[in-house]
C-alpha cells in the first residue's frame, strides 16, 4: 500500500472521523481495512484456483469477471458501513 502511495494511518484516520461523525458505521477500522484488502488481493493470488474453480481455466471469463468484480467490491463496501 505505501509503495502506492497510500498510508494506511492516513486512511485509517479518515475512518475514524467518519465514525465520529456518524457517517459510517465500523467497529473496528482495522478490519474494514483488511477486508478491503482482501477483497482486492485475493482473486489474483488465487486466481489458478480460481481460474479451475468457477472458470474451467478460461482467461478471458476470468478476466470479465474480474472486471464485474471492480463494481461488486464497492457496492459490497458500501453496504458493509452503511449506517444500518
Amino acid at each position: 500500500m505505501k509503495s502506492a502511495g497510500v498510508n494506511p494511518s492516513v486512511v485509517m484516520s479518515i475512518f475514524k472521523k467518519e465514525m465520529e461523525k456518524g457517517n459510517i458505521s465500523v467497529d473496528d477500522p482495522r478490519q474494514l481495512m483488511i477486508n478491503i484488502l482482501s477483497l482486492c488481493i485475493f482473486p489474483f493470488a488465487a486466481m489458478p484456483l480460481l481460474k479451475g474453480l468457477f472458470f474451467n481455466h478460461d482467461q478471458e471469463a476470468y478476466n470479465d469477471f474480474i472486471e464485474k468484480r471492480k463494481k461488486e467490491v464497492s457496492k459490497f463496501i458500501i453496504n458493509a458501513i452503511k449506517i444500518k
